[in-house]
């Protein structure tokens, strides 16, 4: 048997629209959850992020999760708990820049350190009234000058 015919259904798309859909030019968008995690109100899902909010919310995390408290990724984060009650000094100053430096070659090769300052807190932390230490970190994902953030984490 022999198919001599055919049915198309629809309607071809005018040349018009068809040069303006090829011409649009899509960049690639990464979506993820936004952290600290906070629900969206009204659709009970957590809320979004993307681009550059997104890469802020992951050092925010990073930042934020010990090494070993992940069970499945126990060398992922970052042992900044370990400077607690330490006098900050130049030596511990060059500490935690240096495990700071580490972490993030170890964990994220992808991102680059622009600036990273190491500070002791002018406000007393939330343990028994001791001044913490901030980390302001400016980084970005290598190779997109359009990606810098700035992230604060107090230890």
């Amino acid at each position: 048997m022999t198919v001599t015919e055919s049915i198309t259904y629809g309607f071809d798309t005018p040349k018009h629209l068809n040069e303006a859909i090829t011409s649009v030019k899509k960049t690639p968008r990464v979506v993820g959850i936004n952290y600290p995690l906070t629900s969206n109100e009204g659709y009970g899902a957590f809320n979004k992020a993307t681009d550059r909010n997104l890469l802020r919310s992951m050092v925010y995390q990073f930042l934020n999760t010990q090494t070993g408290e992940r069970p499945m990724l126990p060398n992922y984060g970052i042992d900044l708990e370990q400077f607690l009650f330490e006098p900050l000094d130049e030596q511990l100053h060059e500490e935690i820049v240096e495990e700071v430096y580490t972490a993030v070659a170890t964990n994220h090769p992808e991102w680059e350190i622009l600036k990273l300052s190491v500070f002791q807190s002018n406000e007393t932390s939330s343990y028994k009234g001791i001044p913490g230490i901030v980390i302001i970190l400016n980084i970005r994902i290598r190779g997109d000058e359009g990606s810098a953030i700035e992230v604060q984490a107090t230890i």
